[in-house]
């Protein structure tokens, strides 16, 4: 059975994924936060992340990221 996923502040289930964020500690998943618990500083991150990061698992299963590579 698969783990039922919640918000870290306010314990509100995902149901639907659209502008939830994970949190990371050491790349690896620590939290979920759904849209209404974000602070704004919180969403503009994940949105700049999501446009200037690439992200893929190192050998210890972490996840890291680099920069996307530009296409002129």
């Amino acid at each position: 059975m698969a783990e039922v996923v919640r918000c870290s502040r306010c314990r509100r289930r995902l149901r639907r994924d659209t502008g939830w964020n994970v949190t990371m500690s050491g790349g690896r998943p620590a939290g979920y936060l759904c849209p209404r618990c974000q602070t704004p500083d919180e969403h503009a991150e994940a949105e700049i992340n999501e446009a200037t990061t690439d992200y893929g698992v190192d050998r210890h299963g972490r996840l890291i990221g680099f920069p996307k590579a530009v296409n002129p």
